[in-house]
């Protein structure tokens, strides 16, 4: 069973202020295409995404939910689907890049190199507790951690 809502939270991820300032495969996406549209299909080839899908149209779906569920809540949505459900944009303008002003870095080592169980997602809902946590980075060294 498809975790539209997983789905939605990466799109989200992805294409929300906190990535965009740092992911410059992403950024230069959406400033390259007339109008900011990204192909479904590039997220698609994304290993992430197709850890939760390989359907265009499940990818389509969590997008419109994340659109209803924005309009339910009185609030302007993020993404928007193109027409044809076959492209998503954003629907503010691309964020500066680099850190924002008010954003707080937080640097944690020892995580150990060789272990697989730490994922972004592990670090995000261990940080949760503290506050809200937009981005999450592992950086590997080979230098034995």
């Amino acid at each position: 069973m498809v975790d539209r809502a997983a789905i939605r939270e990466q799109v989200e991820f992805w294409l929300g202020d906190a990535n965009l300032r740092r992911d410059k495969f992403l950024r230069q996406a959406v400033g390259s295409s007339d109008g900011g549209w990204v192909p479904l299909e590039t997220l698609l080839s994304f290993n992430k995404m197709k850890e939760l899908t390989s359907s265009a149209d499940e990818l389509a779906a969590a997008i419109r939910e994340h659109v209803a569920a924005a309009a339910s809540a009185g609030a302007p949505a993020l993404l928007e689907l193109s027409g044809d459900g076959a492209a998503v944009r954003r629907t503010r303008p691309l964020p500066d890049e680099g850190f924002a002003p008010a954003e707080l870095v937080l640097r944690v080592d020892g995580l150990g190199r060789a272990n697989a169980a730490v994922t972004p997602d592990v670090v995000k809902r261990l940080l949760a507790g503290f506050g809200a946590v937009e981005y999450v980075r592992l950086v590997r060294s080979s230098a034995g951690d």
